[in-house]
């Protein structure tokens, strides 16, 4: 497995426990997906709180999830997501590929996405091209608020202020790395892999339509 494929199979694992988790449980914050994330893959994922956030962008690109700020039940402010009826029918059909694959399918790993999924992530990252500090003021507001229940979580758990503020930034892992990451998710620089999945999508729709129909 080249380390491309295996980057879109960490992509689409992710994502599907994303709108696994959104689907079964409703609503959540980032901090309580990621912790829901380390749960049932017994850690086998391996990554920092903070690199979850590339994810969510990709998924609310896609118009498979939409999030919302609200307050949670200790009165802390968090960005909620919420499965949206897209997410819904693109986590089905990836459920049915993992059963009969017992790995992502192509509807969450690379050109598999449906076109119109695509184009709709395309338009989403031309318009953060006018919206960019909103956006980052946004990821600050968010990632602040997921730091500050790690810390809220570790307290409860005996430690002080101090030493709590430190095991959340651990858990979190970098901020401007995952700041970062978010950029990366989000920026024009991913055109050509938008247009190449575009073009995958175009030519898989062209040859299922000159495929021969077997005689009912």
């Amino acid at each position: 497995m080249s380390s491309e494929e295996a980057i879109q199979l960490l992509q689409g694992t992710l994502d599907l426990i994303v709108l696994r988790t959104l689907a079964t449980m409703g609503p959540r914050h980032a901090y309580q997906i990621a912790t829901r994330l380390q749960q049932v893959s017994d850690r086998l994922l391996n990554v920092n709180q903070g690199t979850l956030y590339p994810a969510l962008v990709r998924l609310e690109q896609y118009g498979w999830i939409k999030g919302t700020w609200s307050l949670t039940e200790n009165n802390r402010e968090a960005k909620f997501y919420a499965i949206t009826k897209a997410g819904l029918n693109a986590m089905g059909e990836e459920t049915l590929r993992w059963k009969a694959n017992g790995r992502p399918g192509r509807a969450l790993v690379g050109g598999g996405v449906p076109i119109v999924n695509h184009l709709r992530r395309f338009v989403a990252r031309l318009l953060g091209l006018f919206g960019n500090k909103r956006i980052e003021e946004d990821l600050s507001r968010e990632i602040a608020s997921h730091l500050a229940l790690l810390e809220e979580d570790f307290r409860r758990q005996g430690m002080t202020a101090d030493e709590a503020r430190l095991a959340a930034r651990r858990i979190y892992g970098g901020v401007e790395h995952a700041k970062q990451l978010h950029r990366n998710e989000r920026s024009i620089l991913w055109l050509e892999h938008t247009l190449q999945n575009l073009r995958f999508s175009i030519a898989s729709s062209a040859n299922r339509l000159a495929s021969p129909r077997s005689p009912s």
